[in-house]
């Protein structure tokens, strides 16, 4: 049944999508960075590039209201090739500036990864950075991993092969299963927000973080904590053994400028210490 409200929505999604393409023209696209912050030492080990879209009129639009637009309509190939290639140069930079070795998180959307040419441009696109493609780990929803296997482990393993680290980001979410973990090449399990919000000062909603930090302890994997927000919820990450986290207890994702001046003052070694 037709109603006026299919039409608005309709209507705002294309007026997204021409103010999108605008955007990736106009340069009103710009890349934040969020700190993955070491637990033991307050260490800033790696970064999330994540994209913003400063509007001229609206100001600051959360990813929320564009990204699902540019997934539907293609835009999200331009997107990822944006922030990626910024954040290569961006941290090649900091790397050359004896700001220490920085892993770089990128995130790949289906649509990337289905491109027959993806390993071959996001291979040449670090090159001309002039960064270590060690130094890259690319993140991928359990959703977008199980989509298309034949196609995507494939290209998964043509970039493990460089040295380029594999993530499951928003982990526990979708095809959770132990023998995708084992067969595919991962190197990092990403414990979803959702999870970590489950965490109470009396510690009893938090049995599925308790299995995560289990099963990538025992199949040898990195483990990050996603959203972490207060001190309640770093203690008890702690205490089981999680030792990365991300999130607004540490940092908001913040510009270039501001992340760099983060690495020269090591500002969370209280935080990350401090009982």
């Amino acid at each position: 049944f037709y109603s006026d409200e299919m039409n608005h929505q309709f209507s705002t999604r294309l007026s997204v999508e021409r103010e999108l393409r605008n955007a990736l023209i106009e340069g009103q696209l710009l890349v934040h960075y969020q700190p993955q912050v070491d637990l033991c030492t307050g260490e800033i080990l790696g970064v999330e590039a994540l994209v913003r879209w400063a509007h001229p009129e609206r100001g600051l639009v959360h990813p929320d209201d564009f990204l699902p637009v540019a997934q539907e309509t293609g835009l999200i190939v331009q997107l990822d090739q944006f922030v990626q290639q910024r954040a290569f140069e961006e941290v090649a930079c900091w790397h050359k500036e004896g700001l220490g070795q920085l892993l770089l998180s990128v995130n790949l959307s289906t649509t990337q990864l289905e491109q027959e040419a993806f390993v071959r441009n996001f291979l040449k696109a670090i090159s001309v950075a002039g960064l270590d493609p060690a130094a890259i780990k690319v993140e991928i929803t359990e959703n977008v991993l199980m989509r298309d296997v034949e196609i995507v482990v494939p290209k998964l393993n043509a970039l493990r092969d460089k040295g380029i680290q594999v993530a499951i980001d928003d982990f526990g979410t979708g095809y959770s299963s132990l023998s995708y973990l084992q067969q595919f090449p991962i190197n990092t399990l990403k414990i979803d927000r959702t999870f970590v919000h489950d965490i109470r000062a009396e510690q009893g909603d938090a049995s599925i973080i308790n299995a995560i930090v289990a099963m990538a302890r025992g199949l040898n994997m990195t483990l990050i904590a996603e959203g972490v927000e207060n001190r309640t919820q770093l203690n008890y990450l702690k205490e089981q053994g999680c030792r990365q986290v991300q999130g607004y207890y540490f940092s908001e994702p913040v510009t270039a400028k501001a992340l760099k001046q983060m690495l020269s003052d090591n500002p969370f070694q209280q935080l990350a210490t401090s009982s």
